[in-house]
C-alpha cells in the first residue's frame, strides 16, 4: 500500500475540521427553536402569535428565493460560500441586540434566512463532496449528527445565557460565533477528485486544490 506523500491530507481530518466550523453557526441558527421566542415575547413584550409570521417571513423567503439563490451561486467555491452563509447567520441574530419591535425582528429574520439558504445546502453539498465514495453514507451520517449536537446544546445554552446573562450577552456572542465560523469556513478548501490506494487524497505540490 503507498504511502502517504507530503502532499497528502486526509479525508477525515478535513472534515472533522468542516465539522468543528460548522458546530457554532448551527448553535446560532438553533436560537430560533427557543431563546428567540422568548426574547421575542418575554423582553420585547410581543404577541405570540405575532411570532408565528416570522417563520412565515422565512418560510415564504425559502420557497420563492433558495434555488435561483443557489443557481446564482453554483460557481462560487465552497469557502467563500459557506463563510458568507454563516456571517449572515451570525449578523442576523446578532441584531436581535438592536431589535425593538415585530418589524426590526423581521429584518433580523430576513438576513438570516439568506444565511441558512446560503449555508445549509452549501454544507450539505462540500461534506457529499470531500467524502470518499465508499464512505459517503458515514461521513454524511456524522454530518447530520452535528446538527443534533447543535439542536441539544444550542437552545439550552441561548436560554441559559438569556437569563443569566441578559440579551445583549446572548446576541453579541451569537455574533461572534457566527463570525468565528465564516472566518473558519473561509480556511477550508474543497479537496481535489483523485486519491492515493489508502484514500488519502492528495494535493498537487502547490498545496493548492485543484
Amino acid at each position: 500500500m503507498p504511502g502517504r506523500g507530503p502532499g497528502a491530507i486526509s479525508p477525515i481530518g478535513v472534515f472533522f475540521n468542516f465539522l468543528a466550523a460548522l458546530l457554532p453557526v448551527l448553535m446560532v441558527f438553533f436560537q430560533h427553536e427557543a431563546a428567540m421566542s422568548l426574547y421575542f415575547v418575554r423582553d420585547l413584550g410581543q404577541l405570540e402569535s405575532s411570532f408565528g409570521l416570522l417563520f412565515t417571513i422565512n418560510t415564504v423567503l425559502i420557497i420563492f428565493l433558495e434555488v435561483p439563490l443557489n443557481l446564482r451561486m453554483a460557481g462560487w467555491p465552497y469557502p467563500k460560500t459557506l463563510a458568507l452563509g454563516a456571517f449572515l447567520v451570525g449578523a442576523g441574530f446578532g441584531g436581535m441586540a438592536l431589535a425593538t419591535g415585530f418589524w426590526s425582528v423581521a429584518t433580523t429574520v430576513v438576513i438570516w434566512t439568506f444565511g441558512e439558504m446560503v449555508l445549509l445546502p452549501a454544507s450539505a453539498g462540500y461534506a457529499a463532496e470531500i467524502a470518499p465514495v465508499d464512505r459517503r453514507g458515514a461521513y454524511m451520517g456524522l454530518y447530520t449528527m452535528s446538527f443534533s449536537a447543535a439542536f441539544a446544546l444550542g437552545p439550552w445554552l441561548g436560554t441559559t445565557t438569556l437569563d443569566r446573562s441578559g440579551p445583549a450577552i446572548l446576541w453579541g456572542a451569537a455574533f461572534l460565533l457566527g463570525c468565528l465560523s465564516a472566518l473558519m469556513m473561509a480556511r477550508i478548501r474543497p479537496l481535489p477528485a483523485h486519491a492515493t490506494d489508502d484514500g488519502a487524497l492528495v494535493l498537487p505540490a502547490s498545496g493548492e486544490a485543484l
